[in-house]
């Protein structure tokens, strides 16, 4: 439980933090931090596309949408090569 005290910067945890250990087996974990990496990837990648394109306006629905297009794609790539 933590406690906080509203009146000054300090707070108080009256039991340390857990140890968070996953629960994915290693390669499912491996292949979830490789999709992680092609998502960033892939946004830097649409970003520089749609700056390059002059495309400055109302992107952000159909960006959200290519997004999920590519991360889709790449996803089911990558668990097929797993």
């Amino acid at each position: 439980v933590a406690r906080y005290e509203l009146s000054g910067p300090t707070h108080q945890l009256e039991s340390p933090l857990p140890v968070v250990k996953s629960a994915l087996p290693e390669r499912e974990l491996m292949a979830s931090l490789d999709t992680n990496k092609v998502f960033a990837q892939t946004l830097h990648q649409i970003l520089e596309d749609y700056v390059r394109e002059g495309i400055h306006q109302c992107f952000s629905v159909s960006l959200g949408k290519d997004i999920e297009t590519r991360v889709a794609k790449t996803q089911s790539h990558i668990l097929h090569t797993v």
